[in-house]
């Protein structure tokens, strides 16, 4: 298992990940920040939120109830990357490549 935290109050994150291994984790915690990540565009995604008055952009994610997303094939796939967010007012985006 692989695992990046981001953690930072008024700040600004660019991350662009690899293909995941067999679970890769990435943890963000903010107040006030700008958050894009990358994820290839065949990587298998679930997405855990719970910000208060943020911005949520999820190009290619469903939205599988409150506060989660998840890429089609999720369930199924064997390698697997869950990024779960916590942050305040903050602009939140994954994007994929």
């Amino acid at each position: 298992m692989q695992k990046l935290k981001l953690s930072g109050g008024a700040a600004s994150f660019k991350v662009k990940l690899g293909q995941p291994l067999a679970s890769t984790d990435v943890e963000v915690s903010t107040g006030m920040a700008s958050v894009n990540i990358s994820i290839p565009q065949n990587a298998a995604c679930e997405i855990e939120t719970d910000s208060g008055l943020s911005s949520n952009n999820f190009d290619g994610f469903t939205k599988t109830d409150d506060g989660h997303y998840q890429t089609p094939g999720f369930a199924n796939a064997k390698n697997k990357i869950h990024i779960n967010i916590d942050g305040g007012m903050s602009d939140f985006k994954v994007n994929r490549y």
